[in-house]
C-alpha cells in the first residue's frame, strides 16, 4: 500500500504554546530531509521519498494505515516545531 502525506511550512497562525517561534525557512527542507529518512527507518516502511510537497511512503505487503500513522506518532512529534503534515492520504 502507498500513502502520501502533505506537508507545509509553519505559518503565523500555526504559532501558539505547542508552537512558540517561526522556525527559519532556510533550514525548512533539511528538516522535510531528515524527516524522510526517520520515515525510512521504520521497519514497516519500504521506501518514502519527497514528491511536490508531499511525502510518499511504501509499505511493507500485510502492513495497514494504523500501524503507520501509530509508527509515525513520534516522529511527528519531534518535527511539530519545524513543519506541518496534512494527514495520510491512501494512493494507488
Amino acid at each position: 500500500m502507498n500513502y502520501k502525506l502533505e506537508l507545509r511550512e509553519i505559518v503565523e497562525a500555526d504559532i501558539k504554546p505547542d508552537c512558540s517561534f517561526m522556525p527559519e525557512k532556510d533550514k525548512y527542507s533539511m528538516y522535510v530531509q531528515a524527516f524522510i529518512e526517520d520515515i525510512n527507518n521504520l521497519p514497516i516502511v519500504q521506501n518514502a521519498f519527497e514528491e511536490s510537497n508531499a511525502v510518499i511512503i511504501e509499505l511493507n505487503v500485510g502492513v495497514n494505515i494504523e500501524e503507520l500513522a501509530s509508527a509515525c506518532i513520534p516522529i511527528h512529534k519531534y518535527y511539530w516545531e519545524q513543519f506541518r503534515t496534512k494527514g495520510f492520504v491512501k494512493i494507488t
